[in-house]
């Protein structure tokens, strides 16, 4: 070697270090390294790989699998793992990279976004399953005193895994009752494994057949519905030596989808040949495809290809269920994964926003941290899990990650808060027709009889009014009469909802605008009462005077130049309440 050397020119040191390589039996691709004693074709599959031409290399490393030595056999499972991962993650979008992303996330195009205040971070996501990492605790937790604190989150804890073990057992239910599937669980009731007949589940090549697509959907929630289990996926025919290069592919597919459905690679393995492989017991038949869950396995948050990334950070995001009725009690998983950096430690950010009816944004809630990290968290659509819960809609669930080089790399996803059953019922009656009374179907308003005085109540401009009677609140309705027509009676009683930013005195734009449909209503209808009341919760700090502020702000914008409402017509009280909090209630019913 020193021989060799001693004839190149000093000015090709450059080729001199590659020489150098190659007499050690090694060479080197874009900065790779190739092992030594490598076959000629696994050397040209490294190649393929590196070259980033996955389709090519994947078809020789499947070669090598099926006629390769057994270290070969090995290292080519290691090199498909590497490719599949990195399929699973090239829809990640980032500052650089416009490459396909999930199409069901480009249909959210919002506008803007309003912020507000102090927003808050991820209500009580340490009270995940405790098999989760933990995200910090809420304001409101860290607020309370040491053992009031823990006794809180102890009784989050125990309720959300109630829900998650309830979860889990009608996934389990379900998925046993499934042609083609049969589940193996321990004595804890925890899966252990699940083998799928692919002749039931695919039809021809790697196409899952549509009436697979639910226990599919199954399949997957039961991950979610594991915490951070493992899920190791062995292919058809492995177990017994008899693997078909189809069987890999359909191994492949199954994991594309659970990582398409948001699940985390991190917890995702395919094992290619089924060597090394520990049953559980409770197996005791391994035809077909083999899914095993192993809660023992950590997350792996390395990125194998972190180095040759020219995007942002590697991420998922998920969410089991997508729709929720939190009037029940129903709540979504919520798992995030923010894997290792080439360039540096990452910083991410977790955010949920409310979509409003004008699809800006609405911030509600948000955490930021640095590092890998692996979460999965449980949400229930309510403020500090037991608090007042959201309003009905879109929320939109975003989280973002950045390297040192300021690449970005981020991800969408949409919840939906079903509607109470008020607003469904108020969804179903017929609309209200511009310039004309209401219907009288609707409950009027009681009017006092003769010569009988009504129950007198704080107002402006030294007025009374009758004291209303507590109800559920309806859905808000919006009546907009034409104003040059005729002025007619008010018959029944219309709810406004105007929203204020948390904790705040600031009325949110959409429902700015609700208070110009309120004056105009106003005045096509003369002899109608307004009654106004402003709420807060007590979590707020001076509760019972954010509430006044909130009810006087709505009372003076109404009767200011701009609108010119009557004061005389309006009532205005406040309340402290966890049930109706950020909001003022205008009701709208009969006059005198």
């Amino acid at each position: 070697m020193s021989g060799l050397k001693s004839r190149i020119p000093m000015g090709c040191a450059a080729l001199a270090a590659a020489l150098a390589f190659f007499a050690a039996g090694r060479s080197v691709v874009s900065g790779q390294q190739i092992p030594q004693g490598v076959s000629r074709p696994m050397e040209q599959a490294i190649r393929l790989y590196h070259q980033g031409q996955d389709n090519e290399a994947m078809d020789r490393f499947m070669d090598i699998l099926m006629r390769g030595t057994p270290s070969e056999k090995a290292l080519a499972n290691e090199y498909i793992n590497k490719i599949t991962l990195r399929l699973n993650t090239r829809g990640v979008s980032s500052l650089d990279d416009k490459g396909p992303q999930d199409s069901a996330l480009n249909t959210v195009k919002p506008v803007r976004v309003s912020r507000p205040a102090a927003p808050s971070v991820v209500d009580e996501p340490g009270s995940a399953p405790a098999s989760s990492a933990s995200l910090p605790a809420s304001p409101a937790s860290r607020s309370l005193p040491p053992e009031d604190a823990e006794s809180r989150r102890a009784l989050i804890a125990e309720k959300i895994n109630e829900k998650i073990g309830e979860m889990r057992r009608q996934l389990l239910i379900s998925l046993g009752r499934t042609k083609g599937v049969k589940v193996y669980s321990g004595a804890d009731g925890q899966p252990k494994a699940v083998t799928l007949d692919t002749a039931v589940f695919f039809s021809g090549g790697t196409v899952f057949t549509s009436a697979t697509m639910a226990p599919l959907s199954d399949l997957a929630a039961l991950l979610f519905a594991s915490g951070k289990t493992n899920c190791l996926i062995i292919p058809e025919g492995s177990v017994g030596g008899d693997i078909q290069i189809l069987s890999i592919r359909r191994a492949i597919a199954l994991n594309s989808f659970f990582v398409s459905r948001g699940l985390s690679p991190a917890r995702l393995d395919v094992n290619l040949t089924g060597a090394d492989v520990k049953f559980p017991r409770e197996l005791t038949n391994v035809s077909g495809m083999v899914l095993l869950f192993n809660p023992d396995v950590q997350p792996r948050l390395k990125d194998p290809d972190a180095d040759a990334r020219s995007g942002g950070p590697k991420i998922s995001l998920g969410l089991y269920p997508t729709s929720i009725d939190v009037q029940t009690g129903e709540g979504a998983l919520v798992e995030l994964s923010v894997f290792e950096s080439g360039a540096g430690t990452p910083t991410w950010k977790f955010q949920i926003y409310q979509m409003l009816k004008d699809d800006s944004l609405l911030l509600v809630q948000e955490v930021a941290g640095e590092g890998p990290q692996f979460n999965q968290s449980f949400w229930n659509g309510r403020k500090n899990f037991f608090g007042e819960s959201y309003p009905s809609g879109r929320y939109l669930f975003s989280l973002t990650a950045y390297d040192l080089r300021g690449k970005e790399s981020s991800l969408r996803r949409l919840l939906i808060i079903k509607p109470t059953a008020a607003e469904q019922a108020a969804a179903a009656a017929p609309a209200v027709s511009k310039g004309r009374p209401l219907s009288k179907s609707a409950a009027p308003a009681k009017r006092p009889a003769p010569g009988k005085k009504r129950i007198p109540s704080k107002t402006r401009a030294g007025k009374t009014a009758a004291a209303a009677p507590a109800a559920a609140d309806p859905a808000e309705a919006e009546p907009a009469p034409a104003g040059g027509e005729e002025a007619s009676e008010f018959i029944g009683q219309v709810i406004y909802k105007i929203y204020f930013r948390q904790g705040t005195s600031s009325i949110t734009t959409n429902s700015e605008k609700k208070l110009a449909q309120v004056a105009n209503t106003t005045r096509h209808y003369p002899d109608s009462r307004l009654k106004i009341t402003g709420y807060a919760s007590p979590d707020d700090q001076g509760g019972e005077e954010l509430a006044q502020t909130r009810a006087d702000l709505v009372f003076k914008t109404l009767v200011s130049a701009k609108y010119k409402v009557p004061a005389d017509r309006i009532d205005v009280a406040h309340r402290v309440s966890r049930a109706s909090s950020n909001i003022v209630e205008i009701r709208m019913g009969g006059g005198e």
